[in-house]
Formats: structure tokens, C-alpha cells, sequence
């Protein structure tokens, strides 16, 4: 049997035998199949008994790797889970295992301390940061990343509008480049910089702050943060400026104190100041308080200072010194002495009349007095603040002394220059009556030499002795108001002349020239007066020229602008005199109606010197006078070298003594047939 033959599901193999290629028999071999479900069958108590072995040995297995492995890693998580729950950070896992988790759990303890006290930290800067300060953090690039509660409190901004914004989105415009370049410059050298700063707040208020910033630097001590504080001032600013008010302040009627009074002066008095300190007192006041009591005092005291505040607005300050003494400063006055003096008379009369309107104690009209005290400084002499004061305090006393007059200069100069006004106010109002002005008149001449025109001069023909030049009067009449009649009678008298000048060829073309004093043009009906001038006299009044100052600019100019366009629907001209001097600039010259300028003789006196700026303004006031469409005159020509000068720049009109003195109309009316004056 070569090969293995099944049945009775036996298998059956019969196989030769032989050794060294000798076959000395066969070997008979019988395989009983047995399939695996037999195998099973027989053997299934065995298997069994190996199953359960095994399961014991797997339970075993388990616990031991269980206790070994699995109960820390399940105790850990237990115990990370409650930690999660309760928020308790400060709790710990104990062990007393000498392994690796042994050392797992120091780990995690560990890990607990330090997220416990980063807890902390973050407690505590959330409670910093939730401070009445505002606070505000923003990256290297300066973008705002987070802003507190209190910051939106203090500027307005929530924090959505202000992330990713720079802190310029509070920026006032208070403070110039200069100062953002020195804080800057302290935040890159020194990594701080504080100080109080003005900010905007939303709705557009300026409020002041005290600001601190201060960089957070890595590792690498490059800037990855900066953190800014800033509290608002607003409230200490204004706390502290009522207490600086009431240190200065009078705590009954809020007018200035002697502190400030002091103060300003020191302030203010310089060798170059001219002014007048003048105090005043009530007559009688003492009587009032014992009469009425001292609450209808108060009163009283109340009234005075809301006159002093509403009909004395030009004075520099106003001062209550104590009890019924007050006190008022003018800083701007004439730097000539004897024209400080006036002034300062003026003033005080002011006072007093302003004192003699009836008061009014518990609804009864009450009528009282003052006493002034006058002290003056000028260039000439300047004086201390302390000095002035005691000065203008001691010449008060003088007043109340006197029952003559009630007003009292310290320095007898300005006393004996304040009676001469007196006595020249009287002398003006009585030249007034006794028609003793009278009219002189300068010639203007074109490049030929020609005349086309005069400037009308007022001179004062004062008995005994002889004409007197206005600048010795004018000051006076403006003081007391008499400009106003004389300036109308200028006006009058010129239109007259103006109006004769028609009857002579050599005059019948001319232009005269009046000066305006600014009171005058302020005057209420001054247009209707210049009108009712002309159509009095019949005069042409395109020949008619009125001569404004600077001075008018520095006013009203929508006021000035509307008087002068209302002149000139007239149809007479208008001329700028002493240009250059006052108040001129582009602005203005654009808005005039203008038909001439006349540049200031001060110009002209020094233009040749080498030294002198002048000349460069000359030519540029006759440029200014051809860039907007004006004549340019050139006053004050007194010699032939200015007068080639002011040609070879392209001047063609002049007036000056090199030409003509101001002379008498009879007297000019024969200089124009000289000059063979032909009207074109």
C-alpha cells in the first residue's frame, strides 16, 4: 500500500522497511479522524476545568494589575474630578507610595499649588483692575486690548469701542508734540513716565487726569504690554481752584482781594506799564450800617460791586480791600504822564458819578457818595505794587479830607495836570460857543507837484494866546466828550470849504481830507451827520474824503466794515490813515472798502537809514495799495532825497512840510494858483 487508504474512518498506511537499500519487510500503520466536535465531547471536563483555571488566573491577574495600575489612575481622576467641582484649589492628594505614582501625585500637588496661587494672583489683579483708577492695556503697537470698568466711567467709551484702538481716541489737542515726544523719550529710557495730561471725554468735554504708564517687558526685555492708570483731576481740579478762588476773592461780593490785587500788579508792573490804581470808599457808610443794620450794608456793598462789574469793564481788576474800601486797576493808559494824569481823572469821575445814583436799601432810595484816591505809574516813573497800593490808599485819605473835591491824586504833578484838564474842558466848551476853532489846510501833490488835494487840520485861535495845536486839546475833548461836537464841526466847516472850492478853476477838482476820531465814527446817527453835512453845504461828495485810524480795527470789525460801506453808498471816499502803525493785516484789507491808504511819516522819516527797516515797508505798503486796488499817499515827505526816493519806488502821491505847512483857505487857495492846478 503505496498510499494512505480511509475507511472505517480509519486511515490506513502500509509502508516498505529497509536499511541500505536492503527491504527487509513493511510497516503497517492505521491512523484513527477524529473531527474537532469529538475532540470536544471527549475532552470537555478537561476544558472546562482549563477555562475556569484560566478565568481565576485572569481575576487574579486583573486585581494585581488593578491594585498596581489602575486604582491610583482611577483614584487620581476621583480626586482632579472634585477639585473640578468644588473649586478647591488648596486641597491635596496624599500618598505614601514610593513609585511612580508616588511621584505623579507630588506632580499634581504641585500643579495645585501653583494653579492655586496663579488663582490668587489673578484674584488680585482682577480686584486691581476693577479699581476706581481707570485702567487701560495695550499691546507693543500701542492697540488698546482691555480697558476697565472705571475707564468707561471716566471717558465715556465702552470697551468695544475701544479695543483695537490707540489711546489717541482720547486724545485733547491740549498738550503739542513736544510733550507726547518727552514721554515717549521717558517710557523708552526709563520704562515709566507719569504726570497730569488733558484728555477728551466722548461727549467732547476737556477734563484733566493724572496719568501713569508702565511697559511689561519678556524675557528678552523687549516691550510686549504697556499698562496705564489714570484717576480723573476734575473734581480736585475744581475743589482746588474754589479754594484758590476764595484765597482771592472777596467772600461777600466775589470781587478780587488785596492778595490778588498784589499779585496782579507784580505781575503786571514793568518799566514799560502806564496806569492808575484808584481807591474809593463809600461817604457815610458807618452811618448805614448803624442806621439799617449790617445786612442792609451787605446789601449796599452788593450793589456797588454789581455797578463796578457792569458799568466799569475796563478796568484790569476790581478790588474789594475791605469794609466800604474798594479798589480798581487800569493797566492800559497813555504812557505820557500828563496824559495818564487825564485819564486817571477821567476815571475817577466815572466813580463818583457812578457812586451818586441812588442806591436802594429795603425798596427806599438811598443816596450816597465817593471818595477817590488816585496813584499813577508811567515809564518815566515806575513804582513797586506794595508802594502803588499804599500810594493810591494814602491819596484817600487825602479825598476824604478835602471838602473842596472828593478825588485826591497822590503826586501832586498829576493833581496839578488833572485841574489844568479841568480848566481846558472848560476852556473847550467855551471856544466851542465863541466859535474860536478854525481850519488849516495841508496840500497833496501828485509825482508832477501838482495839488489834488488837502487834508482839512482844526486849529484853536485861543484868545491871548494866539493858535494852539491840536495835540495839545484833541487828548482833552476826547476825554470829556467834546470830540464829538468839534468833529462835527470840522465836518461842517469842510463840506463849506469844499463846496466854495467850486467856484475857482484851481480848486474846483480837489479832494479834501477830514479826520474821523474813532468815538466820533462810534457815535450813533454819525452816518445821518455826515449826509446831513453834505446836503447842507451842497458839496460834491465824491470830492469828500473821511480819514480813519487803525484804531477802529481793533473793535467791532463786522460793526466798522457795515459803518464804512453806509459811507461810502454816499459816494464820498475813504482813506486809512497812519497805515502800518495799528491793527492793519491782509484780513482787513480785504473786507474795507477802502478808496486810499496813507502810510504813517514815521516810515518815511527813517526810510533812508541804512540801518532802517522802513524801506522794505514802504515797498511793500505801495505793492499792498496796487495788489487790492488802493491810492497809496506818502505822508510826512519833509525833504527832497525822500521825495526821489518815494518816486524811483512809484509813489505819485505826497503830503509834507518839503511841499506845504497846514495853512490858512486863503492862504492855500493862492498855493493852488501857484501851482497852476488844472482839473482834469
Amino acid at each position: 500500500m503505496a498510499k494512505g487508504e480511509l475507511w472505517d474512518n480509519r486511515l490506513h498506511f502500509l509502508l516498505p522497511a529497509s536499511y541500505q537499500d536492503t527491504l527487509f519487510g513493511q510497516v503497517y500503520i492505521q491512523l484513527q479522524a477524529t473531527s474537532p466536535l469529538q475532540i470536544i465531547k471527549r475532552d470537555s471536563t478537561a476544558l472546562v476545568l482549563i477555562g475556569l483555571l484560566m478565568m481565576f488566573a485572569s481575576y487574579l491577574l486583573a486585581a494585581s494589575v488593578e491594585k498596581r495600575f489602575s486604582g491610583p489612575i482611577l483614584r487620581l481622576v476621583g480626586f482632579l474630578e472634585h477639585i473640578s467641582d468644588s473649586q478647591q484649589l488648596r486641597q491635596r492628594i496624599t500618598t505614601h507610595e514610593n513609585n511612580e505614582f508616588g511621584k505623579l501625585y507630588q506632580e499634581v500637588n504641585t500643579m495645585l499649588e501653583r494653579l492655586d496661587q496663579s488663582q490668587k494672583e489673578l484674584q488680585l489683579a482682577a480686584i486691581a483692575f476693577d479699581t476706581p483708577s481707570g485702567m487701560l492695556i495695550t499691546d507693543a503697537n500701542n492697540q488698546i486690548l482691555q480697558v476697565n470698568q472705571a475707564f468707561t466711567q471716566i471717558t465715556g467709551y465702552s470697551a468695544h469701542e475701544c479695543i483695537g484702538k490707540t489711546p489717541a481716541l482720547l486724545k485733547s489737542n491740549r498738550q503739542d508734540y513736544t510733550f507726547y515726544q518727552d514721554m515717549w523719550h521717558q517710557l523708552n529710557t526709563h520704562h515709566y513716565w507719569s504726570g497730569e495730561i488733558w484728555n477728551k471725554h466722548k461727549n467732547g468735554k476737556i477734563y484733566p487726569e493724572f496719568l501713569t504708564i508702565q511697559p511689561v517687558l519678556n524675557e528678552q526685555q523687549d516691550i510686549v504690554n504697556y499698562v496705564a492708570a489714570f484717576i480723573d483731576l476734575s473734581q480736585q481740579k475744581s475743589a482746588e481752584a474754589k479754594l484758590e478762588y476764595f484765597t482771592l476773592h472777596d467772600a461777600l461780593t466775589g470781587l478780587a482781594n488785596r492778595k490778588l490785587l498784589t499779585e496782579t500788579l507784580e505781575q503786571q508792573l514793568s518799566p514799560t506799564t502806564s496806569g492808575a490804581l484808584l481807591c474809593f470808599d463809600l461817604n457815610n457808610f458807618k452811618l448805614v450800617n448803624d442806621s439799617f443794620g449790617q445786612e442792609s450794608g451787605d446789601h449796599l456793598l452788593l450793589q456797588v460791586a454789581h455797578r463796578m462789574r457792569s458799568q466799569l469793564k475796563d478796568a484790569d481788576l476790581q478790588v474789594r480791600l475791605g469794609a466800604d474800601e474798594f479798589a480798581l486797576w487800569f493797566n492800559q493808559l497813555s504812557a505820557q504822564p500828563r496824559l495818564t494824569a487825564l485819564e486817571a481823572e477821567g476815571l475817577a469821575e466815572r466813580v463818583m458819578s457812578l457812586m451818586t445814583a441812588p442806591f436802594f436799601i429795603n425798596d427806599q432810595p438811598l443816596s450816597c457818595s465817593a471818595s477817590v484816591g488816585i496813584a499813577i505809574t508811567t515809564p518815566s516813573e515806575p513804582i513797586s505794587a506794595a508802594l502803588l497800593i499804599q500810594q493810591a490808599d494814602s491819596a484817600l485819605h487825602q479825598a476824604k479830607q478835602t471838602d473842596s473835591s472828593q478825588t485826591a491824586f497822590y503826586d501832586a504833578k498829576a493833581a496839578s495836570v488833572a485841574r489844568e484838564y479841568i480848566q481846558l474842558h472848560t476852556a473847550l466848551r467855551q471856544a466851542l460857543n465863541n466859535n474860536e476853532f478854525c481850519l488849516f489846510y495841508q496840500p497833496q501833490t501828485n509825482a508832477q507837484g501838482r495839488v489834488i488835494g488837502a487834508e482839512a487840520l482844526i486849529r484853536w485861535n485861543r484868545p491871548e494866546q494866539g493858535l494852539v495845536s491840536p495835540l495839545h486839546f484833541i487828548p482833552a475833548a476826547e476825554r470829556s466828550g467834546l470830540i464829538l461836537e468839534i468833529g462835527n464841526w470840522v465836518l461842517q466847516t469842510a463840506c463849506m470849504s469844499l463846496r466854495s472850492w467850486q467856484e475857482s478853476p484851481s480848486t474846483r477838482g480837489l479832494t479834501l481830507s477830514v479826520n474821523v476820531s474813532t468815538r466820533q465814527f462810534y457815535q450813533e446817527g454819525f452816518v445821518d451827520q455826515v449826509k446831513l453835512a453834505l446836503q447842507n453845504s451842497g458839496a460834491n461828495p465824491r470830492q469828500l474824503k473821511l480819514e480813519l485810524t487803525e484804531s477802529l480795527l481793533a473793535d467791532d470789525l463786522n460793526r466798522v466794515v457795515e459803518t464804512m460801506k453806509a459811507l461810502v453808498d454816499l459816494n464820498l471816499q475813504l482813506s486809512l490813515d497812519d497805515f502800518g502803525t495799528g491793527y492793519s493785516s491782509l484780513q482787513y484789507l480785504q473786507r474795507l472798502p477802502l478808496h486810499q491808504i496813507k502810510i504813517d511819516q514815521s516810515f518815511i522819516k527813517d526810510m533812508l537809514n541804512s540801518h532802517s527797516k522802513n524801506e522794505a515797508i514802504v515797498r511793500t505798503v505801495l505793492s499792498l495799495g496796487e495788489a487790492f486796488g488802493f491810492e497809496v499817499l506818502a505822508e510826512g515827505v519833509e525833504t527832497l532825497d525822500q521825495l526821489k526816493f518815494l518816486q524811483q519806488l512809484g509813489y505819485c502821491q505826497f503830503q509834507g512840510y518839503y511841499f506845504c505847512r497846514p495853512i490858512p483857505q486863503d492862504q492855500f487857495l493862492d498855493y493852488c494858483k501857484q501851482y497852476n492846478y488844472t482839473p482834469s
